[in-house]
């Protein structure tokens, strides 16, 4: 059970879940973001501004992104420095799931946007199956950590000069 706010509590079913803490920039608090796909297949999101003692609902469930009946992980990351496909400077949040087309998927969340937005489909990947990612904000390097459809290890990379 999680509390919702101050007199609210919410009892969810979730498949999958995953926490990412954001640190403090000049533009964001800090933050806990909790990612889960609802017994309806939607990708949610609650948001604790407060050491997790109370939490909101994020803008995610209200794109009513739908994953994998199947899907078995979700994997996110949070970078204070390169996110944005127009190479500026922003912080933001990459978050990967298993799609209905049984594809992985990724959709990214910037610092002042109000939704989530579809960025890439990784093709020939299996969406059902285990993946994780890890960022490195120093370097720039992105990497995701997943499995193609005839379940070999695949790792995609990508090196951006952080500014």
């Amino acid at each position: 059970m999680l509390s919702y706010s101050t007199n609210n509590t919410v009892d969810i079913t979730v498949r999958i879940a995953l926490l990412i803490m954001s640190k403090q920039t000049d533009e964001v608090s800090n933050q806990s973001h909790l990612f889960y796909i609802d017994h309806t297949h939607i990708l949610q999101e609650l948001i604790s501004t407060d050491n997790a003692t109370s939490w909101r609902s994020g803008p995610l469930g209200n794109s009513t992104v739908e994953a994998s009946a199947s899907a078995k992980a979700l994997t996110a990351f949070h970078s204070e420095k390169w996110l944005g496909s127009d190479s500026l400077n922003t912080a933001g949040m990459r978050l990967y799931y298993g799609a209905p087309d049984n594809q992985v998927h990724e959709l990214a969340f910037f610092i002042n946007d109000t939704a989530w937005s579809s960025q890439f489909v990784f093709k020939g990947t299996n969406g059902n199956a285990g993946l994780t990612s890890s960022w490195t904000d120093s370097t720039g390097r992105a990497n995701l950590y997943l499995l193609n459809m005839d379940n070999d290890l695949k790792i995609w990379s990508s090196d951006i000069a952080v500014l």
